[in-house]
């Protein structure tokens, strides 16, 4: 897979493939390189890390800037929905058509083409509910054995501590006490993903699985 990882200089986007991913940060970008080569066996597209939302319009300006932009004919766009899927979606409509120049796609999880580009947009967990990459991963887990103990054990910490001392978010301090369940242990839903914890056939991914597959046309 052609793939950007980490490049030196930050002001810059190296161009590699005709296909590109952008996606929201370094764990997601593990993760998603992981699900298009070793899940779907997609090896030509090149993940790129556009390090958070607040960074989103500057690195597209970058990748408009970059001088291989001439040879892509694809983009895909995934980011967390966070309170609300809707805004989040505004946002990179707003985002591609004011750095990159380029008519937005006008659907959630939908990719459309003209004669010059595939646009898609993919909000997480599924292009609908409010939520991140973490609750679409622990759904996909929702049967594994371990959760009855992950979930008495939120329930004995909502008792135990008071609200001002609970974590901020539940949803990455529940994805990474599954993770700290499993034989080799990393803080990163993007090893999880190489060690294949997260389950790519459960019925929540494949919202997710069908989207990236657009990539094959």
């Amino acid at each position: 897979m052609q793939q950007l990882n980490n490049p030196k200089d930050k002001s810059k986007i190296e161009i590699k493939s005709p296909k590109i991913l952008a996606v929201e940060g370094q764990d997601e970008w593990w993760f998603f390189c992981r699900i298009l080569e070793k899940y779907l066996n997609i090896k030509d597209v090149q993940v790129i890390d556009i390090e958070g939302e607040s960074k989103f319009k500057e690195k597209l300006e970058l990748l408009k800037l970059s001088p291989n932009f001439s040879i892509v004919n694809q983009i895909g766009f995934v980011r967390d929905a966070d309170e609300d899927s809707n805004i989040s979606f505004e946002k990179i409509q707003n985002a591609i058509k004011d750095n990159l120049k380029i008519s937005p796609p006008v659907n959630i999880n939908s990719w459309i083409s003209d004669k010059n580009y595939a646009l898609g947009v993919f909000v997480l967990p599924n292009s609908s509910d409010s939520g991140m990459l973490e609750d679409l991963c622990m759904e996909s887990v929702a049967e594994d054995p371990i959760m009855p103990c992950i979930d008495a054990y939120f329930e004995c910490m909502k008792k135990v501590l008071f609200t001002e001392n609970l974590p901020k978010n539940f949803s990455k301090s529940k994805t990474q006490v599954f993770l700290a369940s499993r034989k080799e242990y990393k803080t990163s839903i993007g090893f999880g993903a190489e060690k294949g914890y997260w389950n790519f056939s459960a019925p929540c991914m494949q919202p997710l699985i069908k989207f990236l597959k657009g990539f094959e046309v």
